[in-house]
């Protein structure tokens, strides 16, 4: 068992109620069991990697730029990430992750759009209010 799983294991363990964020695909398979509801939330690829490109910006500003410290890393990052919607199970992919929640014994609330995350939380709670 991985140091990762032995301490997310125990955490879990010390609440009755928990969010897990991101994806777990590859290495959380014994997790599985635990979820009451998997969130699958999903941008079209053009808006995902436009934010990505900001958020590497915000973190290390000019460093991304040709000449920069962080060029080559941020470049090799934007271009995995742009895998996510037509790779296959070879990458972090939408189709691993379909192909992991495939098997889930819970709900999956799907939320596919360019939503705000005030929207998001409105879809979410009526969900919960609805089930």
């Amino acid at each position: 068992m991985t140091e990762r799983i032995k301490v997310l294991k125990k955490d879990l363990s010390l609440y009755e109620k928990w969010i897990l964020s991101g994806a777990v695909c590859g290495w959380g398979d014994e997790f599985k069991p635990y979820f009451d509801l998997v969130i699958f939330l999903w941008i079209p690829q053009n808006i995902r990697l436009q934010r990505l490109q900001q958020r590497e910006f915000q973190r290390y500003g000019n460093e991304i730029l040709a000449g920069g410290s962080k060029y080559d890393q941020s470049k090799v990052f934007l271009e995995w990430a742009s895998l996510y919607d037509n790779a296959g199970m070879e990458v972090r992919s939408k189709t691993l992750q379909e192909h992991w929640m495939a098997d889930l014994s819970c709900p999956i609330l799907r939320i596919e759009g360019d939503y705000s995350v005030e929207e998001q939380v409105n879809i979410v709670l009526n969900y919960l209010n609805s089930n």
